[in-house]
């Protein structure tokens, strides 16, 4: 099923289809059975099929693709969305889905639209998506396998419609305005700016939840680096969440923070970090970069080696820049690591990322984390894990600091 490129008068006739899909009559346990069924075939899919025109869609390597495709659809179990599912409930009060959710997808990660299209289909809203023009295949393949699956699957396939918009034609820009207007809910994943234009268009009593910019960071504490074979494990599990997705998406790490004070020094833990995306390169190779981004990692690469030490592979890079501010990277496996004194120094340096930072992969036990956690500053709300599982949030996880049916549902207290 391919994509429709939509007029204004085609996106009411959508909408009005899709509040009429039958989706919210649908029992929970058919909803969570589709979802579940496509999660398997995906999984499925890994393992048989050609993923080659998804990997060049999206610019990931072969190996990147199915890694990505594997581990999204890890934690879909009919246990996990029963659970969310109960959770989003409130006792005392009458649950209402909203009768219809406007989507508008990025193209920086493959496999995000997994999560914003399948959830509210779960809860029983209806999705009309606008794909991006650069990154369609995915969404399509999901919208496909839904549509031509078991009885479930093609019972909540019936209430999703993806259609592309240009906005910058004066047809696009009538669409684009109708696709507001019909939707109870807009969610906008895309950049800040995107986000900024989308909310000045919302109409009145439509609702916008914005995911924006992001970035991640990884914290060493002391009491995680305390030998070798701790070290060595850290920076593999470290090296995973730099070059997942490479480096491309909103959970993607822009910094490691190492204290000062455990078995390796930053610095020393730069090298080997170094050596793990080494091993990495090997395994899930990056994809292509273009020109524009190559002459952006150079400069990267060059500013790090002026300002501290630069450790170069065919790939990859990895810089120590002491405890010098943050600087952007250009994504692509080019990864600073920073020196902190203690934790005070340390949510300093978290407070300057403000609400664009979406994860820390903090290194420690659990009991650690949970105090990490505890004491992060004001208006900074990541979710908080463990290094190696940066990218590989579970499907229903909260997401800037929101529960995944925000916006989805309405509640009726009696």
């Amino acid at each position: 099923m391919g994509v429709t490129e939509a007029s204004a008068d085609d996106i009411h006739r959508i909408a009005t289809a899709l509040r009429g899909s039958g989706l919210r009559a649908l029992p929970a346990a058919v909803r969570i059975d589709a979802v579940v069924s496509l999660a398997q075939e995906f999984r499925e899919f890994v393992d048989e099929a050609d993923v080659w025109p998804l990997a060049e869609s999206s610019g990931l390597s072969m190996e990147m693709t199915r890694w990505a495709l594997r581990t999204t659809f890890e934690g879909v179990t009919p246990s996990a969305l029963t659970a969310f599912l109960s959770d989003a409930e409130i006792p005392g009060h009458h649950t209402v889905p909203v009768t219809l959710a406007a989507t508008l997808l990025s193209s920086n990660v493959l496999t995000s639209p997994a999560r914003a299209l399948l959830l509210p289909l779960l809860i029983g809203v209806p999705v009309l998506a606008r794909v991006s023009s650069r990154e369609q295949a995915f969404a399509t393949l999901l919208h496909d396998r839904l549509s031509h699956g078991c009885a479930s699957m093609q019972a909540i396939s019936r209430g999703l419609a993806l259609v592309t918009i240009r906005p910058e034609t004066p047809s696009g820009a009538h669409a684009f305005q109708a696709l507001l207007s019909e939707a109870d809910v807009v969610s906008v994943y895309g950049s800040d700016h995107t986000c900024t234009e989308v909310r000045r268009k919302l109409p009145p009593g439509v609702q916008g939840i914005e995911h924006g910019h992001g970035l991640g960071v990884g914290v060493l504490a002391a009491g995680a680096n305390t030998d070798d074979e701790a070290v060595d494990a850290l920076a593999a599990e470290f090296a995973l969440d730099v070059a997942a997705y490479d480096q491309r998406g909103c959970l993607s790490p822009q910094v490691l923070y190492v204290q000062e004070g455990g078995w390796v020094s930053p610095q020393r833990f730069a090298e080997r970090l170094h050596a793990a995306l080494g091993q990495k390169a090997v395994t899930l190779p990056r994809g292509p970069i273009d020109p524009q981004l190559g002459a952006q990692q150079l400069q990267y690469r060059g500013v790090g080696a002026a300002l501290g030490r630069l450790f170069e592979g065919d790939g990859w890079a990895v810089t120590y820049e002491g405890e010098l501010p943050a600087r952007p990277t250009p994504g692509y496996r080019n990864i600073a690591v920073h020196g902190y004194a203690g934790d005070a120094a340390l949510m300093t340096k978290l407070t300057a990322f403000g609400r664009h930072l979406k994860v820390v992969g903090y290194a420690g036990s659990e009991e650690a984390r949970q105090r990490f956690a505890n004491n992060l500053p004001p208006h900074v709300a990541p979710r908080v894990c463990a290094l190696g599982e940066m990218q590989t949030p579970p499907f229903t996880c909260v997401w800037d600091g929101l529960p995944a049916w925000h916006g989805l549902v309405r509640y009726v207290a009696r």
